[in-house]
C-alpha cells in the first residue's frame, strides 16, 4: 500500500530531482497525469505542487506545450524548507523571482507574466 504524498512533498521531490539532474534545464517534464500516477496522488494535488515550483521559477508551464524545467533553475534551497514559502520581507521565507524574468524554454517567447499592463495604457 502506498501512502499518497501531499503537494508540498511532491514539490520538494520534483525540485530534488531537478537539482540532481534527472530533469535537466529546458527538458520537458511528464504530464500532470503521469506525475499523478508516479506520486499516487490526484491531478489537482500535482497541479498545486507544480504551481508552487512555478512561483519559484523552477518550472515553466507553456500552454499547449507542457511543463519545462527553467533554463537556469534557481539555486535556492528547496522552496519547501521549514520556513515555508512566501511571507513578508524579512521573515526568512523565500520569494518568487520578479514576474518580468525571461526564460529560454524552446518555443516560448514571453515573460513569466503576460497579464502586466503598463499604467500609461
Amino acid at each position: 500500500m502506498t501512502i499518497p504524498m501531499g503537494y508540498r512533498k511532491i514539490a520538494a521531490d520534483l525540485h530534488a530531482r531537478i537539482q540532481q539532474g534527472e530533469y535537466p534545464p529546458e527538458s520537458r517534464l511528464p504530464t500532470y497525469a503521469e506525475l499523478a500516477q508516479l506520486y499516487s496522488a490526484s491531478v489537482s494535488t500535482v497541479q498545486r505542487a507544480v504551481m508552487l515550483l512555478q512561483a519559484h521559477g523552477i518550472i515553466i508551464g507553456v500552454q499547449g506545450a507542457g511543463l519545462y524545467v527553467a533554463t537556469t533553475p534557481t539555486t535556492r534551497a528547496s522552496p519547501l524548507g521549514r520556513s515555508g514559502c512566501g511571507g513578508p520581507p524579512g521573515s526568512g521565507r523565500q520569494h518568487p523571482p520578479p514576474a518580468t524574468r525571461q526564460y529560454g524554454v524552446p518555443g516560448w517567447q514571453g515573460h513569466a507574466s503576460r497579464a502586466h499592463v503598463s499604467p500609461d495604457r
